[in-house]
């Protein structure tokens, strides 16, 4: 039995180069200008008046106010909460549910 001693041997090359260079090849392509680029129009888009109405309402269902004293009640460590009222509010919610 004999080994071969006349294969070349080629360096490997690390998964992570090969990806690099594969994606630096990408970008390059993505970046050249493209010859034939023509401009495309948008689309004419018209919303129903509900839509409209939606996106016209400046009412908010948060009330900044007592977010605000909320917040400063927790920076002051003086915020009290109820466990039990937490509680029976969740399974109420959960009960609702069903």
């Amino acid at each position: 039995m004999s080994i071969n001693h006349t294969l070349k041997t080629q360096l490997v090359t690390p998964a992570h180069v090969q990806q690099e260079v594969k994606l630096a090849q990408r970008n390059l392509a993505n970046s050249a200008p493209k010859e034939n680029a023509t401009s495309e129009k948008g689309t004419d888009v018209k919303l129903s008046a509900l839509t409209q109405q939606i996106k016209a309402d400046d009412s908010r269902d948060i009330n900044l106010d007592r977010v605000e004293k909320i917040k400063d009640a927790i920076r002051n460590g003086e915020l009290k909460m109820d466990y039990e009222k937490i509680a029976q509010v969740l399974m109420q919610n959960i009960l609702d549910d069903r």
